[in-house]
């Protein structure tokens, strides 16, 4: 509720509150979203809670992984609303460099657990490995961050000014490339949407004809 209200804040009242506060907002959107992380990854100390009885009835382990998404969901947007407005009231060379080093954390991440879930997925058909607690959870956190990817991520940084992009072309090129396996039609198509508005404008001169 409390992580709802300060989306409800800032998408409402984001250009008339002072680049402070909305920092000081980002702060702890940021703390909520990092302790939200630190509990999820635990899975060990999930499944000994679900074994002591706490949140017994849930079919799946206890977490927080509304809260870190939510979490993460709202930073997010409110820092690619920050950088896309060239607000002058925040440091926005730093803002922007914490925007695209998240990015780029959530791509790798995501890519990478998703290759795990699909490695999963061939060893049990192939009836080397059986579903487990950890397989599971894994499977849901793929499922979960998918549409932040997509509709956050993906389309936050094809909607980025050109020169923005290219300042952090280097960053994000490595963390992008490794969601062209993806196994989601939704995620690789998202990629290609940044490579032909951001990327092909960098490697191929103006007169020459756009074939991608």
């Amino acid at each position: 509720l409390l992580i709802d209200a300060v989306r409800s804040l800032l998408r409402e009242r984001a250009v008339e509150m002072p680049g402070e506060a909305v920092q000081l907002l980002l702060e702890a959107i940021q703390e909520s979203q990092q302790f939200a992380a630190d509990f999820n990854v635990d899975t060990t100390t999930r499944i000994h809670m679900k074994r002591l009885g706490f949140m017994a009835d849930m079919r799946h382990l206890p977490g927080l992984l509304k809260q870190e998404r939510e979490a993460t969901t709202v930073g997010l947007e409110t820092m690619f609303a920050a950088v896309q407005a060239k607000r002058e009231d925040v440091e926005l060379e730093q803002l922007t460099a914490r925007l695209i080093a998240e990015c780029t954390t959530i791509m790798a991440g995501f890519a990478r657990k998703e290759q795990q879930v699909v490695s999963f997925a061939e060893r049990r058909a192939k009836g080397e490995v059986k579903d487990s607690v950890e397989s599971v959870e894994l499977e849901r956190d793929v499922a979960g961050m998918r549409p932040i990817v997509v509709n956050i991520v993906l389309k936050g940084l094809h909607a980025l000014p050109a020169p923005v992009f290219r300042d952090y072309a280097g960053e994000v090129f490595p963390a992008l490339i490794r969601l062209v396996a993806s196994p989601a039609p939704v995620v690789r198509s998202g990629v290609q949407d940044i490579l032909h508005k951001q990327i092909t404008p960098m490697v191929v001169p103006e007169d020459e004809p756009d074939s991608v």
